[in-house]
């Protein structure tokens, strides 16, 4: 009997880890495909696929309900014939006829045989405890195992400190995981890079940069030439297959990330915003900093609390006299109510300087509670222009050593882009900006305009430089590009 139930055990383990890493991924689909109607709820809506979208949520759900219910009948099955069959009718039957066998030879009492039973029956009740432990233990590793392949996955090897101080000569900004004095230059080293879900698609095959401390870049080209994944490489959301990216000669790899993104600041161009207020995206960089610092208060007010109580005696503050002598009772709420207060932050003058540089002082104004206005899910309270106008000045606060605009400016009509790149030149003194762009206005004031085509840098120069090429291959890549883009006089009006 144990050969045969050791293997059932086996069986019903491995088909139970699948089928339970086989349901979460069906409840995760079905909430996805839910999610994703949800917040798409005015284009569902536009087409008319209200019931499209019902019937893709019912067959996800159908999915995950068929799953459940096999899931059901091999739990049911694995206990009816483990526990009831097995456990409770072979076993009691066995010792039955093999104790009562040996009653009638007198070689076992009847009473030590009762005994036996029924300390047996008694053990019945842990084996359907343990069943149920090695069921939910199934269950718990099928679900846990795209958790452990996450965390079997580990951190991509740090770059050697030798290519990451060779240029520098800094041998400390390796081993600190920042730059003591940087400067801003950016450099890419023969870049070769292709995206992990398309290895066999080079993006960016021996691409090369250098943008000097404080100077203005621009990257055009046609969509898919590499020009985002020129940013993604810089902020170190993947790292290069080949060559290297340097920050003022140090590779980012070698890099703190919480310092990488301190000097490096994006401005998408689907700007992100939080279900917060309008000053809580501006702040959003220092978010972790002021919470830290509430928390610490928080922390040294209960060891001060502790402290008091163990020399015999309470610390009562006003909010405690107020409370008659209770605020024991209510530390949590008196704590929650003070992170709300402290969380209602006064606008500084730094986040109305930083709102002004990106164009936004002037609306953020007239919103109803002006910078506590909440901007809703996603920024859904707000206009394009509006949340792409808050992003930038979200960006400018955090004073980074180098910028990075995608297409910054591309949710603007041209009144808000003019005096918006006209706040943009003010913020890029004496930082590093790379600037992705499609319109010729944005880009005409660059110091370097780089033309991307196939992942490499097919064209480089000013804008009048460049336009002097027109018609002449195989240049005249970005007097052509601009051309075709409309970028006729009005576009080459200086803003």
């Amino acid at each position: 009997m144990i050969p045969a139930t050791t293997a059932a055990n086996q069986l019903y383990g491995r088909w139970m880890a699948r089928n339970a890493s086989a349901t979460q991924d069906a409840l995760a689909a079905a909430n996805a495909t839910a999610l994703e109607a949800i917040a798409s709820v005015r284009t569902v809506r536009s087409f008319a696929c209200e019931a499209f979208e019902s019937r893709r949520y019912d067959g996800a759900l159908g999915a995950w309900y068929e799953l459940c219910n096999a899931q059901a009948a091999a739990t049911g099955i694995y206990f009816s014939v483990m526990y009831s069959f097995l456990s409770q009718l072979c076993v009691p039957i066995a010792l039955l006829g093999y104790g009562g066998a040996l009653v009638m030879r007198s070689e076992m009492r009847a009473d030590t045989l009762i005994a036996f039973m029924l300390y047996q029956g008694q053990l019945q009740e842990y084996v359907g405890n343990l069943l149920n432990a090695c069921t939910s233990m199934y269950k718990s590793s099928g679900a846990a195992a795209a958790v452990f392949d996450i965390i079997d996955r580990g951190k991509n090897p740090p770059a050697a400190a030798n290519d990451a101080t060779h240029a520098s000569g800094d041998e400390d900004a390796s081993l600190s995981g920042s730059i003591p004095r940087f400067q801003g230059r950016v450099e890419f080293d023969s870049v070769t890079f292709a995206y992990p879900a398309r290895p066999t698609k080079v993006v960016l095959n021996g691409f090369r940069l250098v943008a000097r401390p404080g100077a203005r870049v621009a990257l055009v080209g046609a969509s898919g030439a590499g020009k985002s994944t020129v940013f993604h490489l810089l902020q170190r959301f993947y790292d290069p297959d080949d060559g290297r990216v340097l920050l003022d000669g140090v590779d980012v790899r070698t890099l703190n990330h919480g310092w990488l993104h301190k000097v490096v600041a994006l401005v998408g161009q689907e700007p992100v915003l939080f279900a917060g207020s309008v000053l809580d995206n501006i702040t959003y960089s220092r978010r972790a900093g002021e919470w830290n610092t509430l928390h610490d208060a928080k922390r040294e007010k209960e060891k001060r609390r502790r402290r008091a109580r163990r020399r015999g005696y309470a610390e009562v503050d006003d909010e405690e006299r107020n409370n008659g002598g209770r605020g024991d009772s209510n530390d949590d709420d008196d704590d929650d109510d003070d992170e709300e207060k402290q969380m209602e932050r006064v606008v500084d003058a730094d986040v109305v300087a930083a709102a002004t540089a990106g164009n936004a002082a002037e609306f953020i104004d007239q919103l109803p509670r002006g910078y506590h206005t909440r901007c809703g899910e996603r920024g859904v309270a707000l206009s394009g222009g509006q949340k792409q106008r808050i992003a930038i000045a979200r960006a400018i606060l955090m004073n980074p050593s180098v910028l990075l605009l995608d297409e910054a400016t591309s949710a603007l009509d041209r009144a808000s882009e003019r005096g918006v790149l006209r706040a943009m030149d003010a913020a890029s003194a004496g930082r590093t900006t790379l600037i992705i762009a499609h319109r010729t206005s944005t880009v005409m004031d660059a110091d370097a305009i780089c033309v991307l085509r196939g992942g490499v840098v097919v064209e480089e120069g000013t804008h009048a430089a460049l336009m002097s090429r027109r018609g002449t291959p195989p240049a005249g890549s970005y007097a052509d590009l601009s051309s075709s883009r409309g970028g006729g006089d009005d576009d080459a009006t200086p803003p």
